[in-house]
């Protein structure tokens, strides 16, 4: 039986430098994916250009009425975005919890790598900052 043995790498957006190579750092596999997860999900539209549906506009929602029709489109944002965006991810389960007296949001999200059987979770916590 041969195992799938593919590697995915991103580059180390804290821009460590490698001791040896002086090259910028890399991440791997699941510390890759976590990463790419928590950076489009806080993508706003019209942030990227010539793209202005990119992202889940998570922090647009914030400060908004809430109720369970709310969170259900939160959710499936999430859930579109992931699966268009991130083909490495192949999603388990999303949680959404709003706070919307601390203008506030939190996702757990899990998901397992595509040549990976355990299931990896991130969460994401975001604020209003004004």
């Amino acid at each position: 039986m041969a195992t799938n043995t593919r590697v995915f790498t991103d580059l180390d957006l804290d821009f460590g430098k490698h001791p040896v190579t002086g090259d910028v750092n890399k991440v791997f596999n699941d510390v890759a994916v976590k990463r790419s997860i928590r950076n489009l999900l806080k993508y706003n539209f019209y942030e990227k250009p010539w793209e202005p549906e990119f992202g889940a506009n998570l922090t647009g929602q914030l400060g908004e009425l809430h109720g369970p029709f709310a969170d259900n489109s939160i959710k499936d944002r999430i859930i579109h975005l992931i699966r268009t965006e991130e083909p490495r991810a192949s999603l388990v389960h999303v949680q959404v919890r709003n706070e919307p007296d601390n203008n506030s949001l939190f996702a757990s999200i899990t998901f397992t790598l595509v040549n990976f059987p355990n299931e990896i979770t991130v969460d994401v916590f975001l604020d209003r900052l004004r």
